[in-house]
């Protein structure tokens, strides 16, 4: 490693690092073998284990030896220096711990001067342990964690099938990751149970300190591209044709006009999921072109409010010119295969919008609180004909409807800090009582369902000639039921 850690100062890193790597290895490799056999071929077994210096005595050259070992110590010992250094920069120019602030800093010629100086007190400071050989196992399961970190990390990004992740390297495979990694951590173990588990624990602990309070960083998250691969997978899996009523959950898509005076509702909905799909939509009134620049603002301010509201939502936004065309794009392009929403959430109409959104906001409890949504343009107010071909919209495309009333006076939600009175026919109806005193501190809250019996009229014929009749619908009431029981296992 110690190529990689300097290949800064290559020229083309690529292609040296894994020749140099591969000669280097396969001639200490030879020369080691040579030795070996040359002294088990001319020197006794006895000799050999209990004389160390065996070698240099029967040398037609005995001073080769030493010359050799204090080479080689040298050369091993400026090659850790110099490779430890760089890393040391490397991590220092990430600003992962604010304490290595001053290794960043290089001479002239771009040589890590205050690293090398830092890296090489340290290594002298370990001779003050009084023996070599209890910081010798300490060194060496460093390394073997540093190897098998790369290896996993390479195994990880094959397993992601990253794009961009093209090893030159004609026999790497998966499973050859994954025997560098499992071998090293076996390694560890075995050559000193104590050293091990110590060094696994400071590398623990500073990847806690480095995950809790470095600020993220442009590198790219390999657990990302994991999890894109892993989604990608169950998603195909999760079948629409094989769906059963048993497990049915409330699958949201809430359309919002103004963030500011919906916060209550989109705390609601976050509540009433139940660990079922969230999205929260918002139309963009106007011409594609002429808002593109403000689509790209309000994506990245909506997804920011979902942040800072803490609601585990997705975010989709659309531009269209009518409000109704623009609410069918977001019904028709929310979710991804067996996961759409089955109850779209709409806010109350009220002809006097604009000065119902001012009372509301004077009345919030969150008025206070800055939003990252203040700034973005919002449309005029929706008309009674758009808001009435929507709900027809999602209607014919089977699904429930929820229309909220009443939500900014809502103080923050607790499990059983709200009185609602749901009514649905063929749609869902959230209303609250309106009276500001209900929400008052101390006083037990309910919420109250009012489950309807929709019936729908239809002709039927018989022998005797046409007859008028009346079909019951029970999946009104049942889901009615449903969504309060959802509502009371919400901790």
């Amino acid at each position: 490693m110690a190529g990689a850690s300097m290949s800064s100062a290559l020229r083309k890193p690529s292609k040296s690092i894994p020749k140099g790597t591969l000669w280097a290895v396969l001639i200490t490799f030879i020369l080691y073998m040579v030795i070996i056999v040359c002294l088990g071929s001319t020197t006794r077994r006895a000799t050999l284990r209990a004389n160390f210096n065996v070698l240099e005595e029967i040398n037609i050259l005995p001073i080769i030896v030493p010359i050799g070992a204090i080479t080689t110590s040298v050369t091993s010992t400026l090659s850790g220096v110099l490779s430890s250094a760089s890393i040391l920069q490397a991590i220092a120019k990430d600003d992962l711990f604010a304490c290595l602030k001053p290794f960043k800093r290089v001479d002239r010629n771009d040589n890590p001067t205050r690293a090398i100086i830092a890296s090489y007190t340290i290594s002298q400071l370990a001779f003050f342990v009084g023996d070599t050989n209890a910081v010798a196992p300490y060194a060496t399961v460093f390394n073997l964690i540093m190897f098998a970190f790369v290896n996993f990390a390479c195994l990880v990004l094959k397993l992601a099938a990253s794009v961009n992740f093209r090893p030159t390297f004609h026999y790497f495979k998966a499973w050859t990751a994954f025997l560098g990694a499992s071998g090293c951590f076996t390694i560890m173990l075995v050559v000193n149970m104590v050293s091990s588990l110590v060094s696994t624990a400071v590398v623990i602990l500073l990847f806690l300190y480095v995950h809790y309070t470095c600020p993220p960083k442009p590198w790219g998250d390999v657990t990302q591209s994991l999890i894109y691969h892993q989604c990608r997978k169950f998603m195909l899996r999760l079948d629409l044709r094989k769906d059963h009523v048993k497990f049915w959950r409330p699958q949201i898509l809430l359309l919002v006009h103004n963030p500011r005076s919906s916060l209550q509702l989109i705390r609601f909905c976050n509540s009433l999921k139940k660990g079922g799909l969230y999205v929260i939509g918002h139309v963009i009134k106007g011409r594609f072109y002429d808002l593109l620049p403000e689509f790209k603002y309000q994506e990245a301010a909506w997804l920011r409010l979902v942040d800072v509201l803490n609601v585990k939502a997705f975010v989709n936004l659309a531009i269209d010119e009518n409000d109704d065309a623009g609410a069918r794009s977001l019904v028709f392009g929310a979710g991804l295969g067996g996961m759409r929403p089955n109850i779209v959430v709409m806010g109350f109409l009220n002809p006097k919008s604009r000065s119902a959104q001012v009372d509301s906001w004077n009345n919030n409890p969150d008025n206070g609180i800055e939003l990252p949504t203040d700034d973005i343009k919002l449309n005029d107010p929706i008309s009674s004909t758009a808001y009435v071909r929507i709900i027809e919209n999602v209607l014919s495309m089977g699904k429930a409807v929820g229309i909220a009333c009443g939500f900014s006076k809502l103080g923050y939600l607790t499990p059983i800090s709200s009185d609602y009175r749901w009514v649905q026919a063929s749609s869902l109806s959230m209303r609250s009582s309106g009276s500001d005193s209900f929400f008052d501190s101390g006083k037990k809250q309910y919420i109250d369902l009012w489950p309807i019996q929709i019936g729908t009229a239809a002709t039927t014929v018989n022998g005797d000639g046409q007859h008028a009749a009346y079909l019951t619908n029970f999946d009104s009431y049942v889901m009615v039921l449903q969504l309060g029981t959802v509502l009371h296992l919400v901790p």
